[in-house]
């Protein structure tokens, strides 16, 4: 059951990356490329949120289509640290949070260590993340 919720999560953020990958780098376009890196967000945190997995009794919330957050760059931001902390614990997430990033910037090469690795340079920096959960 979790590797099809796994390959399902996957699916999703293909068809996302692939309407984002026919974007180009005009200003009216990212808008529709943060929209869709969101999306795909929407689609890790759903499946964590299925996994009942919490940092430090922090679950975030899922963001319906088009609902608006009081303030998303924070939203974004306690986000993205819920799933570098869960990557660390949770080698599920850690697959599909590499995943995300290697489909949506295939430039961007990191194996699942290094991406590990990263994430504990991130963290024990005290510098990268300026939320704490």
């Amino acid at each position: 059951m979790s590797q099809e919720l796994i390959d399902r999560a996957k699916r999703g953020i293909q068809e996302l990356s692939s309407k984002h990958s026919k974007l180009n780098d005009d200003i009216d376009n990212i808008a529709f490329a943060e929209e869709y890196e969101i999306q795909a967000e929407m689609i890790i945190l759903e499946y964590c949120l299925n996994k009942n997995y919490e940092v430090n009794g922090f679950s975030p919330i899922l963001l319906a289509d088009n609902e608006e957050v009081e303030d998303i760059n924070n939203y974004l931001e306690k986000l993205r640290l819920y799933f570098d902390l869960l990557s660390i614990k949770n080698k599920d997430v850690a697959e599909l949070w590499l995943y995300y990033q290697s489909i949506f910037w295939p430039d961007y090469i990191e194996t699942e260590d290094e991406m590990i690795a990263r994430i504990h340079q991130q963290i024990d920096s005290g510098k990268f993340y300026r939320i704490d959960i």
